[in-house]
């Protein structure tokens, strides 16, 4: 068999438009995708008020411990202490990102489990209608 020698940007371009799905962090092919019409599913998403230009999109974002207890989205949302937290400010100490585990990102990609949220209305993630925020499940699913 012969070597082909092709470009590697062409390629990934290549792939993307032939994708029917892309699992991947928030970053630039999502905006490919989106235009595409390709699923996405976007991990490790940081910070919350970003969402996707596709409402169908599922985000799982980053796990936060706020003085080293877990917190979950749906209180980073409605709480008040956690308001310049939610605009992407790191400055507090006192917060700490962890990646989601194998598990939850394989949990993110097979379940609907999702979070019912009011996006604060200055919020990208507000009108870009993205409602498919999944939740940290870190119990293997089983169907």
């Amino acid at each position: 068999m012969s070597e082909v020698n092709l470009d590697k940007y062409i390629l990934n371009l290549y792939l993307l438009f032939n994708s029917k799905k892309l699992i991947c962090q928030h970053s630039g092919p999502l905006i490919l995708t989106n235009i595409l019409g390709i699923e996405n599913i976007i991990i490790n998403s940081f910070p919350f008020f970003l969402g996707s230009y596709n409402s169908e999109d599922k985000i799982l974002f980053v796990k936060v411990k706020y003085r080293n207890k877990d917190i979950t989205i749906d209180e980073i949302y409605k709480k008040d202490e956690h308001k310049n937290f939610r605009y992407g400010d790191l400055s507090n100490k006192n917060y700490k990102l962890e990646e989601c585990s194998e598990n939850e990102i394989y949990n993110a990609i097979f379940s609907d489990d999702y979070y019912k949220l009011n996006f604060p209305k200055d919020m990208l993630i507000y009108h870009t209608k993205n409602h498919k925020i999944c939740k940290h499940n870190d119990d293997w699913l089983r169907e």
